[in-house]
């Protein structure tokens, strides 16, 4: 039987040591990767745009609550557009989501917020139709399938 180098030990116990003082090192100065609450949001396949997410569905991200429309984005029901709104169509990713953002930190609730506060008698009505994980081909099937029908008057494309 043959005996194994005596060196072998030390260099595992060495590189093991090593990843744990890398790890530790790591969580105290970039920080420790987030939390995910259930439930995670719902998604359901779509002919034409991939897969889209379920409308009025209740989820989290990271640990921020979610409430969709019912049209399965993020925000305040959409209504008739209105005679002094300017309609703004915010298409996107999980940037546009608002991967782990509460919905008053959104960047399309601050734009929203700062348009409407700097002009009157126009109201600035932004849409977030950002999904988690699009590409700009599912950004554009879903433009053309959902967003247009909203008459919007600008679109941020925002990718």
């Amino acid at each position: 039987m043959k005996k194994s180098p005596r060196f072998i030990l030390p260099i595992l116990s060495g590189i093991i040591i090593g990843l744990i003082l890398v790890e530790i090192i790591i969580r105290t100065t970039i920080a420790v990767p987030m939390s995910e609450k259930f439930p995670l949001s719902k998604v359901r396949p779509d002919p034409d745009i991939g897969w889209t997410m379920v409308p009025s569905d209740i989820h989290y991200t990271y640990e921020t609550l979610v409430k969709l429309n019912t049209l399965g984005f993020r925000g305040p029901e959409i209504t008739e557009r209105s005679a002094n709104e300017y309609r703004i169509l915010a298409v996107g990713d999980s940037h546009v989501y608002g991967q782990g953002l509460d919905y008053i930190e959104l960047a399309t609730t601050k734009l929203q917020h700062n348009l409407n506060e700097r002009h009157s008698g126009c109201f600035f009505n932004i849409i977030n139709m950002g999904v988690r994980a699009y590409s700009i081909n599912n950004e554009l099937a879903m433009l053309k399938k959902n967003g247009l029908q909203l008459s919007p008057n600008h679109v941020l494309w925002l990718h």
